[in-house]
């Protein structure tokens, strides 16, 4: 059963965000109808928060059947599947709301490119939030779910790691010392579980925090980067020339080299060019940071607190 707010509604947690009823009934997600009489009685579980505003890059990963492009409904980047079987229908499977891709960790990955105008690209001065929904089979080994550079300590850009459990993300510098990624203190990243995992980068604070599961994480940093990590927060205010901008593709499942593949599923990739905060990360699909409410007739109201 699903709980919020105290309240028992329905279903099985995972069944939550595709759940679509009318009337009467509880519509979870983004319900934009308007309440009026002849709405009265309906419920819908949802955010106030705003997860729209910035959002450019968006492959929910939902596609099925014979398809090998990944559309981008945030933007006007779809993906091309790379090294994938000629017919993927095997590899569009369940996921954590909605569909999911499965990516076999040895060399299929997701190219979406470098776009020309730069929406994937932040420098050192544009803020940005990177997030999916991960199933790995292989948390041990280093992989990514998506990546736009940060390969060989130069070049530039920005990706996500994980291994030994353990949650990365970073931007590049011209050098090792001079890049910066956090790390989770602690094994994170079980194999065979659902995690949301996020990244936020401050860009005018000049900080990083990394979520799981809509819960900031204790930080550290790799040994030998730029940074100095307190808490749920790593400051690279020293980092200048740290930039997460590339003239790398944008990949997921994978480096922009074609490295470190990802084992297992991922869903809903999506890139904003903010930050988020984490009343936002928490409203995201699958993430409990909702609250009911009902249409008295004239108007939504939250059902309790």
């Amino acid at each position: 059963m699903v709980f919020i707010k105290n309240k028992t509604l329905c279903c099985h947690p995972r069944a939550v965000p595709k759940a679509r009823l009318n009337g009467g009934g509880l519509v979870i997600g983004n319900d934009t109808r308007t309440c009026n009489a002849g709405l009265a009685g309906a419920m819908r579980y949802g955010s106030s928060e705003d997860i729209t505003t910035g959002l450019v890059g968006h492959w929910k990963l939902d596609e099925s059947g014979n398809i090998s492009t990944a559309a981008d409904t945030g933007g006007s980047n779809d993906g091309t599947l790379t090294s994938f079987p000629a017919d993927p229908t095997p590899n569009w499977v369940s996921g954590s709301v909605g569909g999911s891709l499965s990516f076999d960790g040895a060399n299929d990955w997701v190219i979406i490119g470098d776009p020309a105008g730069g929406e994937l690209d932040f420098g050192t001065t544009q803020s940005f939030t990177m997030s999916a929904w991960i199933n790995t089979n292989d948390a041990v080994s280093l992989s990514r779910p998506f990546s736009k550079g940060h390969w060989g300590w130069a070049g530039g850009g920005y990706s996500m790691w994980i291994g030994n459990g353990v949650l990365e993300a970073g931007t590049t510098g011209t050098s090792k010392g001079t890049s910066t990624v956090a790390d989770t203190t602690t094994s994170v990243i079980s194999n065979g579980t659902w995690y949301h995992v996020a990244a936020v980068f401050d860009q005018t604070a000049k900080t990083i925090q990394l979520y799981v599961d809509g819960t900031a994480q204790s930080l550290t940093k790799v040994a030998g980067t730029c940074g100095t990590a307190t808490a749920t927060v790593l400051d690279y205010s020293a980092c200048a020339t740290a930039t997460a901008s590339s003239t790398h593709d944008f990949v997921i499942g994978a480096s922009h080299v074609n490295s470190e593949h990802f084992d297992g599923e991922i869903d809903d990739v999506r890139v904003y060019n903010r930050v988020l905060s984490a009343a936002e990360i928490n409203a995201l699909p699958g993430l409990p940071g909702g609250v009911v409410q009902f249409c008295n007739g004239s108007a939504w109201t939250d059902w309790g607190n």
